[in-house]
């Protein structure tokens, strides 16, 4: 779009056929739709069943629990998640239930105490049509969301909700606007928003950044493809996003010179292909949880930021809410998880605990799905620096 100002209007924009091949990933997810995801991952091994557990150099503890409130979001997927560092809270909203119900809701969680809260909204002076597919994130104590569906209808426009009152603001905004779209990487940076990607009928492929002080969008042109449902989380001043393509390598988005790239990778990765899956920063890595693909079990993935460098990052049941029988153990003997997509997910360090909510499967109560990270985190801490002294890396990338 050009030089124009924003509006609360939508476009409607044609659906394509579920069972189309989309080279950047789909735009609506397939489970909404009742068909059976066409995505296939390449798993390191194949399912076996087998019965023992390979003892492995590290590994992270795997849980579910029920969250400790009285009342809690309804499962959904197409929900928009993201983290307030200034209240130490996840929140999630909107999003599609199983029934076909969108949702215009916006809920908290305390991780720690593992509790949710509905947020009181005062619409005065804006009120969020149901959506699925929008995203989110947050300034200060002030959540941006951005766009999203309720088909045929896209929208590109953006509402600041304030986190400790519910107050809600349709913002206007100036400038290069972005096209109505469903499902982009969208970060914030100091005081700027930052979208990329999403799908408005093609697949656009333009940086946009946002001056929160102006509220003037403007645009940069890049020389790769678009891509939408990528899995994302910033690091420093970079995003980093990888699935919904045909070849591998980490997509970086350099903010402060506004550019995006493909860094390359080595070691084992998960397949290019997979759409929704979960990418969270701890510590000096992000790991890659779930996303849709044919089977019905995953092993998690890492990669090391110091070297970019995929691993497996193994995983044990806790052997009192989950057991071996909750999941598959591989030919090789690892443990691999039953399948989730769609899901938001966090990092808490004051726990060491990786959370997802909410997504796929759709199950009401929602139980929060925990990885324990902190003994692995001493034992990956130690690899590294063998790794570094026998062939040290660039530590001048994020």
């Amino acid at each position: 779009m050009g030089n124009e100002e924003s509006t609360t209007g939508a476009v409607a924009i044609r659906q394509l056929p579920a069972d189309m091949y989309l080279p950047m990933g789909g735009m609506r997810m397939n489970d909404e739709k009742g068909k059976t995801p066409a995505q296939a991952e390449s798993p390191v091994t194949r399912p076996h069943q087998r019965t023992h557990i390979v003892k492995t150099a590290f590994s992270g503890i795997w849980s579910l629990e029920d969250p400790d409130s009285l009342t809690i979001p309804s499962s959904r997927t197409g929900h928009f998640s993201t983290y307030c560092d200034a209240l130490k809270v996840a929140v999630i909203g909107l999003g599609i239930g199983s029934d076909g119900q969108f949702y215009d809701d916006i809920w908290l969680l305390k991780p720690l105490e593992r509790s949710w809260s509905q947020l009181p909204l005062n619409s005065t002076n804006g009120q969020i049509s149901p959506r699925s597919g929008a995203r989110a994130t947050v300034i200060g104590t002030t959540l941006y969301i951005f766009g999203g569906s309720h088909e045929p209808m896209f929208y590109n426009d953006l509402y600041a909700v304030n986190l400790e009152n519910g107050n809600i603001k349709f913002v206007q905004t100036t400038g290069q606007v972005p096209s109505p779209r469903t499902y982009p990487v969208l970060s914030s940076h100091n005081k700027e928003i930052i979208l990329w990607g999403g799908y408005d009928g093609t697949w656009p492929s333009e940086l946009y950044i946002l001056d929160t002080e102006t509220f003037v969008w403007a645009c940069h042109p890049q020389d790769i493809g678009g891509r939408t449902n990528i899995a994302y989380d910033k690091v420093g001043d970079h995003i980093f996003g990888y699935g919904s393509a045909k070849t591998g390598g980490l997509l970086d988005i350099d903010i402060p010179n506004r550019k995006v790239t493909l860094q390359p990778t080595t070691g084992p990765e998960p397949s290019a292909a997979i759409t929704d899956a979960a990418f969270v920063h701890f510590d000096n890595y992000l790991m890659f949880i779930g996303g849709k693909a044919a089977s019905a079990s995953t092993l998690i993935y890492a990669i090391d930021l110091t070297s970019f460098r995929w691993f497996v990052f193994h995983i044990l049941p806790d052997g009192s809410t989950v057991s071996a029988v909750d999941g598959i153990i591989s030919d090789l003997g690892f443990f691999m998880l039953p399948r989730t997509h769609s899901v938001g997910c966090i990092y808490v360090p004051e726990s060491r605990e990786i959370i997802a909510f909410l997504g796929f499967p759709l199950k009401d109560p929602s139980q929060l799905f925990i990885l324990k990270v902190g003994e692995a985190l001493s034992l990956l801490h130690l690899r590294t620096d063998m790794l570094q002294t026998i062939a040290p890396v660039d530590p001048s990338h994020p």
